[in-house]
């Protein structure tokens, strides 16, 4: 899925982007510009505890200071349950918190993925990823590396 601007998807309902080992879904920027970087995945409060991704590149996507707080540059989810497995999530860049992936109040999976060169900017958290209230989410056998935050 090429991009050429800040469009986001929003999920209500349920996402199963499943790829295959060496066959990713790519979800990317058209051409290498600021202005094609795009807005991530966003699950809804509300949406689908049964959503996984898997295979897939989520890359370059940005959030920037409107709508005010609005967390996780590549993926955010709101108290909706997701496997994010076999992915990498990378250079992407949110203005708050979570520059690769945030999630709030969500049983969350992140298994055998690549999260790097991601930002939080503004006094932020989170570069790679920020889990808040999130007691039961699990980061398992994941490369991390490479990214930043500007808070503590």
């Amino acid at each position: 899925f090429l991009h050429n601007g800040n469009w986001i998807w929003e999920i209500s309902g349920q996402l199963n982007a499943e790829g295959a080992e060496g066959d990713s879904i790519y979800f990317v920027r058209q051409n290498p510009i600021d202005d094609h970087r795009w807005g991530g995945i966003r699950f809804q409060e509300g949406a689908s505890s049964n959503s996984t991704i898997d295979y897939c590149v989520i890359d370059y996507c940005y959030h920037g200071i409107q709508p005010y707080y609005t967390y996780g540059g590549g993926i955010y989810t709101n108290t909706a349950d997701i496997a994010i497995t076999n992915s990498r999530i990378s250079n992407c860049s949110n203005y708050w918190d979570g520059g690769g992936i945030y999630a709030e109040a969500a049983d969350v999976v992140i298994e055998n993925c690549l999260i790097v060169d991601n930002t939080a900017a503004s006094g932020s958290n989170g570069g790679g990823i920020l889990l808040n209230n999130c007691d039961a989410a699990q980061v398992l056998n994941c490369e991390i590396a490479r990214n930043s935050a500007t808070g503590t």
